[in-house]
């Protein structure tokens, strides 16, 4: 992890957003990172058609982590997120989180019908 992601600020509350170079570097970091486990693949290494489109956008954020100088430290990182994925027929959209809220209403109905 390069020493420009590490942030010596107290622990007390998270840093101030960093300078946009450091962004940029903690988005190389993760796209490495995302390439290294198979998740992302260069343009040119795909065979491939392309079926649907993805937007995507990183996130940033301050992470309490163990530094590499031993103790703890702020550690900024980016994370690569899907904002929506389309394909030429869509018929729904999948969200876990409104699956998971719709199941929460599961109790109420068994009592009306009970």
């Amino acid at each position: 992890m390069p020493d420009a992601l590490w942030s010596n600020a107290s622990l007390d509350k998270p840093p101030q957003a960093p300078e946009a170079w450091i962004e940029t570097l903690a988005d190389a970091v993760e796209i490495d990172r995302l390439l290294k486990m198979g998740v992302l693949q260069k343009a040119e290494d795909c065979q491939d058609p392309v079926s649907g489109t993805l937007t995507a956008r990183f996130v940033y954020d301050w992470r309490i982590k163990d530094s590499p100088d031993g103790g703890k430290k702020w550690m900024r990182r980016s994370r690569f997120v899907a904002r929506e994925f389309a394909t030429l027929k869509r018929h729904d959209t999948y969200s876990p989180a409104t699956g998971l809220h719709t199941s929460s209403l599961f109790p109420c109905l068994l009592e009306d019908v009970g």
